[in-house]
């Protein structure tokens, strides 16, 4: 809860500042982010690791527009899954899932704000 409070401050500032609103859209992915997976964790142990990581690389992609960047991202994403599931933090499915939330989050998100 506490990271959700600090979260919404920064975007409230950042709005009230006039952040570029790429910036702004950042910080949103994040709140999404939390609120996506947020819920999720309280019954099932999803991956945080991955999908903070899924929901970078689709916002990094989304801002630099190259295709090279959504393949290393996605390369990278998949080396954080694997580490997860190696140090049995998580299984494969709340490795998957955790991707796929936050990389869900951050698209939709975007679509809405950018």
């Amino acid at each position: 809860m506490v990271l959700v409070v600090l979260v919404v401050a920064a975007l409230v500032l950042l709005s009230a500042l006039g952040a570029p609103r790429v910036m702004v859209a950042c910080v949103a992915v994040m709140l999404a982010t939390l609120a996506v997976i947020g819920p999720v964790t309280l019954v099932w142990k999803i991956s945080f690791h991955t999908a903070v990581a899924a929901g970078s690389v689709v916002t990094v992609a989304n801002v630099a527009a190259t295709v090279p960047v959504l393949l290393v991202g996605a390369v990278l994403v998949g080396l954080i899954g694997w580490s997860r599931v190696s140090v049995g933090d998580h299984t494969a499915a709340q490795v998957v899932a955790g991707t796929a939330a936050g990389g869900v989050a951050a698209w939709g998100t975007l679509a809405v704000l950018l």
